[in-house]
């Protein structure tokens, strides 16, 4: 597999898992049951660390590195760039 298809695998998992947070932040929002405060809180947390270690993995850099010097498309090139700048902004926090 290529670094880019395993780039573009994380990165899509990582959108599912942003529209799951914004899906249950809604639905927290607007239809929260009772006494569902703190387990939602709890899930949406957990969710949010499991997301920042998928972004903050070493194994993801390299990865980019490895994608930057493999033969992409004008669009993929542009792809691992904002991948590239998610990489940055979580790891520069």
């Amino acid at each position: 597999m290529t670094a880019y298809k395993t780039l573009t695998q994380t990165f899509t998992k990582l959108h599912r898992f942003d529209h799951l947070q914004s899906i249950a932040g809604w639905d927290g929002a607007a239809m929260m049951p009772p006494k569902g405060n703190q387990a939602r809180s709890e899930a949406m947390a957990e969710l949010g660390v499991y997301m920042h270690s998928l972004l903050t993995s070493p194994d993801l850099k390299a990865t980019l590195d490895a994608a930057e010097q493999e033969i992409l498309s004008a669009a993929e090139r542009v792809n691992v760039k904002e991948m590239r700048l998610k990489w940055e902004k979580a790891n520069l926090l």
